[in-house]
């Protein structure tokens, strides 16, 4: 038998000793040998593969049932809860003009204390409370009962960079937790004088560092779908409520016969001409028959409204990052529009910087409880040395 008839056959380790017992290196003895231990060894090697690839799944398969178990427990849980909110679906007057809030940004567990900003908790549910008080104002001089909420990402800060990490107020978990309370108790202030309609995208900033997916609902790879998600299942089906489902990066609603289009906004760039990128983006979406009436975005924390497009800025403002490293000022602030049968769009920048006397949603205990910087509450101070000058 030819080397080219062999070689196809075997493998390169059997090929090989093949080779060495045709040059007089082996003797049939120990070739067979060299053979069998290489053999051995594969067959060894693979039973090895074989049981972690089966430890493997099995962990896998342990895990995924019990976070699904531990969904469905949580989901339970939620929809109780949800029971006690106490919420009212008002009457429509037909052709009233619809509000639309954008709300993003909100980067809730960050902790800035700033000469020109102070952020934490607190602070954020007062700017919020604060939206909600000028949201119905608005309203009520329209005379609308209807809200629509663009929820465009970034609701939980990130903790990618060592200055983010450092400055949170709590962990994710926890922070999720506070989240979902805050904003369960501005979206209930803002039903008393409105139907809500919600519908959101997910950011870049709320993005988990683990991807771990499973079949219910509740755990994703960003924080926006959770924090989303846990108030549709709370809100849901409450009178006065209805929440499309969260997309990841784009979402479509239509208001009046109008199509208004959500992004979070980092697809479309920081700089560079702004109202060319987002032409493109109309072109894109006419290409398909689609026509886009106006976009709703969010990520730069600057606020900007145009005819065909309104940026938000943010809830937090600036922070040391974004001044002393990007040498870049913001303010707090979200954007309210009010829509009109006939088609108009009335747009307004609604300023929240300077919310700190603003009465708060009663949540301080919480904060409290959750707070990294309140855990030296609970330690009595003991005086080392004192100076005295």
């Amino acid at each position: 038998m030819s080397k080219e008839e062999i070689r196809p056959r075997l493998t390169q380790d059997e090929y090989d000793v093949v080779e060495l017992y045709r040059a007089g290196l082996l003797d049939p003895d120990e070739a067979m040998s060299e053979h069998s231990e290489k053999l051995q060894s594969r067959i060894q090697k693979g039973l090895d593969l074989r049981r972690i690839e089966r430890k493997a799944f099995r962990d896998t398969s342990r895990l995924s049932s019990a976070l699904e178990e531990y969904n469905v427990e949580l989901i339970s849980v939620l929809k109780e809860k949800g029971k006690e909110m106490v919420t009212k679906k008002h009457k429509v007057k037909e052709g009233s003009p619809v509000m639309a809030l954008q709300l993003s940004d909100l980067h809730l567990n960050e902790l800035v204390n700033i000469k020109s900003n102070k952020y934490d908790f607190y602070v954020a549910s007062q700017r919020l409370k604060m939206l909600a008080d000028e949201t119905i104002s608005l309203g009520k001089h329209y005379k609308s009962s209807k809200l629509v909420i663009a929820v465009l990402g970034d609701l939980l800060n990130s903790d990618r960079r060592l200055d983010e990490l450092l400055s949170m107020a709590t962990n994710r978990a926890k922070a999720t937790q506070l989240a979902i309370l805050l904003l369960s108790q501005f979206l209930q202030h803002l039903n008393k004088h409105f139907n809500i309609t919600l519908s959101g995208v997910t950011g870049n900033e709320s993005r988990a560092k683990q991807e771990f997916g499973f079949g219910e609902i509740l755990a994703t790879d960003n924080y926006d779908f959770t924090i989303y998600d846990t108030l549709r299942i709370m809100l849901g089906d409450k009178d006065g409520f209805h929440f499309n489902m969260m997309q990841a990066n784009e979402a479509l609603i239509e208001i009046y016969g109008k199509n208004f289009l959500l992004v979070h906004g980092h697809q479309l760039g920081n700089s560079g001409d702004i109202q060319k990128k987002i032409q493109q983006v109309m072109g894109r979406f006419n290409k398909y028959g689609v026509q886009i009436h106006y976009v709703f975005a969010g990520h730069v924390h600057n606020a900007y409204v145009s005819d065909y497009f309104s940026r938000n800025a943010s809830l937090v403002g600036s922070n040391s990052y974004s001044e002393e490293a990007l040498n870049y000022v913001s303010w707090a602030s979200q954007t309210l529009h009010v829509i009109k049968a006939n088609g108009a769009i009335n747009s307004m920048r609604v300023d929240l910087q300077e919310a700190y006397d603003y009465s708060s949603y009663p949540m301080e205990k919480h904060i409290d409880a959750y707070n990294a910087k309140s855990a030296n509450k609970a330690r009595p101070e003991h005086t080392i040395m004192k100076i005295v000058v």
